[in-house]
Protein backbone atom coordinates (compact mmCIF):
# COMPACT_ATOMS: atom_id res chain seq x y z
CA UNK A 1 0.00 0.00 0.00
CA UNK A 2 1.38 3.39 -0.99
CA UNK A 3 -0.04 6.64 0.34
CA UNK A 4 0.56 9.82 -1.60
CA UNK A 5 0.99 12.62 0.91
CA UNK A 6 -0.53 15.96 -0.03
CA UNK A 7 1.54 17.95 2.45
CA UNK A 8 3.84 17.55 5.41
CA UNK A 9 0.78 18.03 7.62
CA UNK A 10 -0.96 15.15 5.85
CA UNK A 11 2.14 13.00 6.34
CA UNK A 12 2.15 13.64 10.08
CA UNK A 13 -1.62 13.06 10.31
CA UNK A 14 -1.23 9.64 8.68
CA UNK A 15 1.73 8.77 10.89
CA UNK A 16 -0.17 9.79 14.03
CA UNK A 17 -3.19 7.73 12.96
CA UNK A 18 -0.97 4.70 12.45
CA UNK A 19 0.72 5.22 15.81
CA UNK A 20 -2.62 5.54 17.59
CA UNK A 21 -3.94 2.44 15.84
CA UNK A 22 -0.87 0.49 16.93
CA UNK A 23 -0.09 2.37 20.13
CA UNK A 24 0.90 -0.56 22.36
CA UNK A 25 3.29 -1.90 19.72
CA UNK A 26 4.55 1.59 18.89
CA UNK A 27 5.22 2.23 22.57
CA UNK A 28 7.27 -0.95 22.78
CA UNK A 29 9.32 0.00 19.70
CA UNK A 30 9.78 3.59 20.90
CA UNK A 31 10.85 2.37 24.33
CA UNK A 32 13.43 0.08 22.75
CA UNK A 33 14.74 2.85 20.49
CA UNK A 34 14.98 5.32 23.37
CA UNK A 35 16.65 2.70 25.52
CA UNK A 36 19.19 1.99 22.77
CA UNK A 37 20.15 5.65 22.23
CA UNK A 38 22.42 5.97 25.29
CA UNK A 39 24.19 2.75 24.29
CA UNK A 40 24.84 4.05 20.79
CA UNK A 41 26.02 7.39 22.18
CA UNK A 42 28.17 5.61 24.78
CA UNK A 43 29.91 3.65 22.03
CA UNK A 44 30.35 6.78 19.94
CA UNK A 45 31.73 8.71 22.90
CA UNK A 46 34.50 6.11 23.29
CA UNK A 47 36.07 6.97 19.94
CA UNK A 48 39.62 8.03 20.83
CA UNK A 49 40.23 11.79 21.01
CA UNK A 50 37.00 12.90 19.29
CA UNK A 51 34.38 10.69 21.01
CA UNK A 52 32.49 13.35 22.97
CA UNK A 53 32.49 15.59 19.91
CA UNK A 54 31.17 12.69 17.81
CA UNK A 55 28.02 12.46 19.96
CA UNK A 56 27.37 16.16 19.38
CA UNK A 57 28.10 15.69 15.67
CA UNK A 58 25.58 12.78 15.51
CA UNK A 59 22.88 14.93 17.07
CA UNK A 60 23.72 17.89 14.84
CA UNK A 61 23.71 15.65 11.77
CA UNK A 62 20.22 14.37 12.52
CA UNK A 63 19.01 17.94 13.12
CA UNK A 64 20.59 19.18 9.88
CA UNK A 65 19.08 16.32 7.89
CA UNK A 66 15.67 17.31 9.24
CA UNK A 67 16.21 20.93 8.23
CA UNK A 68 17.40 20.01 4.72
CA UNK A 69 14.42 17.67 4.26
CA UNK A 70 12.03 20.41 5.37
CA UNK A 71 13.66 22.85 2.96
CA UNK A 72 13.50 20.38 0.08
CA UNK A 73 9.87 19.64 0.91
CA UNK A 74 8.79 23.26 0.88
CA UNK A 75 11.06 24.48 -1.91
CA UNK A 76 11.33 21.50 -4.26
CA UNK A 77 13.73 21.79 -7.17
CA UNK A 78 14.34 25.49 -6.56
CA UNK A 79 15.49 24.73 -3.02
CA UNK A 80 17.78 21.97 -4.32
CA UNK A 81 19.29 24.42 -6.81
CA UNK A 82 19.82 26.98 -4.05
CA UNK A 83 21.56 24.36 -1.91
CA UNK A 84 23.92 23.66 -4.80
CA UNK A 85 24.50 27.40 -5.21
CA UNK A 86 25.58 27.74 -1.58
CA UNK A 87 28.04 24.89 -1.98
CA UNK A 88 26.22 21.78 -0.77
CA UNK A 89 27.37 18.74 -2.72
CA UNK A 90 24.91 17.49 -5.34
CA UNK A 91 25.26 13.91 -4.06
CA UNK A 92 24.30 15.04 -0.54
CA UNK A 93 21.20 16.75 -1.91
CA UNK A 94 20.28 13.66 -3.95
CA UNK A 95 20.72 11.45 -0.89
CA UNK A 96 18.51 13.76 1.18
CA UNK A 97 15.88 13.71 -1.57
CA UNK A 98 16.02 9.90 -1.67
CA UNK A 99 15.52 9.79 2.11
CA UNK A 100 12.58 12.21 1.81
CA UNK A 101 10.94 10.18 -0.96
CA UNK A 102 11.38 6.92 0.94
CA UNK A 103 9.52 8.16 4.04
CA UNK A 104 6.03 7.07 2.84
CA UNK A 105 7.34 3.56 2.10
CA UNK A 106 9.06 3.43 5.47
CA UNK A 107 5.90 4.48 7.31
CA UNK A 108 3.82 1.91 5.44
CA UNK A 109 6.38 -0.83 6.09
CA UNK A 110 6.59 0.00 9.79
CA UNK A 111 2.80 0.08 10.09
CA UNK A 112 2.52 -3.29 8.33
CA UNK A 113 5.22 -4.82 10.52
CA UNK A 114 3.49 -3.57 13.65
CA UNK A 115 0.11 -4.99 12.61
CA UNK A 116 1.57 -8.43 11.83
CA UNK A 117 3.26 -8.86 15.23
Amino acid sequence: MFTAFKSIGHFFAVVVQQIIANLPKAEAVATQAIAAAPGVEAITSQIPVYGPLAVTAEQAGVALLGEVLALLHTGGDAAAANLVNVGLDVKVIQTAQAVYHSIPTLVTSLASAQVKK
